[in-house]
């Protein structure tokens, strides 16, 4: 028996050409499978991250809301706190403080009314046209943010062996 040449091959193929049919269908059928596969996970990606949108837009928003009355209710404090300079005598103190008081129920009005895309909006226009002011302030943010984050961590422990406390205490013998 002799084995057919590669040529040979080719030309019982040519001329057969069920036998590459199945193979042709098979193909095609794993490809649109896999076309389908896929599309189903784009479809299932884009439903996670549209979620995942929506809880964010859902968390800021709360935020916000929750800045807005914080920003109020301080700005009341002050303004009770002018109130108080005023009737003490303090005129000029009490002017910086209602200011102050003023601007902070400003700020607290504006996030209540405005919406977070709006807020985008005016913050990065601000930025750009004054960055000094705005480096500034995410400067002094952050400082404020290191402030309190290091205020709110619990100290740790020092555990010192007994030889060494009783050595650190004066009144021990």
């Amino acid at each position: 028996m002799t084995n057919p040449s590669p040529s040979q091959m080719k030309k019982k193929s040519r001329a057969n050409p069920q036998n590459e049919r199945p193979s042709s269908a098979t193909a095609q059928e794993a490809k649109e499978a896999a076309q389908e596969v896929r599309a189903e996970v784009k479809e299932q990606a884009r439903e996670a991250r549209d979620r995942t949108l929506e809880r964010g837009r859902q968390f800021a928003e709360e935020r916000k809301g929750v800045a807005a009355e914080e920003l109020g209710v301080f700005g009341s404090a002050i303004r009770s706190a002018a109130d108080s300079l005023e009737s003490d005598g303090e005129e000029a103190v009490a002017g910086y403080a209602n200011m102050c008081a003023e601007q902070l129920e400003n700020t607290s009005r504006y996030l209540r009314e405005r919406k977070l895309g709006d807020l985008y909006h005016d913050a990065n226009s601000f930025a750009r046209k004054h960055p000094e002011i705005f480096l500034g302030g995410m400067f002094l943010a952050g400082l404020a943010a290191a402030r309190f984050l290091k205020a709110s961590s619990p100290e740790p422990e020092t555990r010192y062996p007994d030889s060494l406390s009783r050595d650190m205490d004066p009144d021990r013998p």
